[in-house]
């Protein structure tokens, strides 16, 4: 909360939200998914359960903006869950 507040106080616009990650796979979308989109998503210590990887880049894909938008994302380098991630994006690139 603290960056949060220094970010508004410089006027530099900020969102923090919870987010269902399964909400965000296409064949869930019934429901529209958040219809917000963003510059820069930036996620921290959030791949660690493999099952979850698809629903996890789903939704920070859904999330951008457009192809110029970026994902941020931090986390152990001991966890093999951010190497599958990371090898999601790198596959939907090809």
């Amino acid at each position: 909360q603290v960056n949060l507040d220094a970010m508004e106080s410089l006027r530099i616009p900020a969102m923090v939200t919870k987010l269902d990650w399964y909400d965000f796979l296409p064949q869930n979308f019934e429901k529209p998914p958040q219809t917000k989109k963003f510059d820069t998503v930036i996620a921290c210590d959030c791949a660690y359960r493999h099952k979850d990887i698809v629903a996890l880049a789903s939704t920070m894909t859904t999330l951008l903006r457009d192809k110029q938008s970026q994902i941020h994302i931090f986390g152990p380098v001991n966890r093999s869950g951010i190497e599958t991630l990371v090898a999601h994006f790198q596959n939907d690139d090809d």
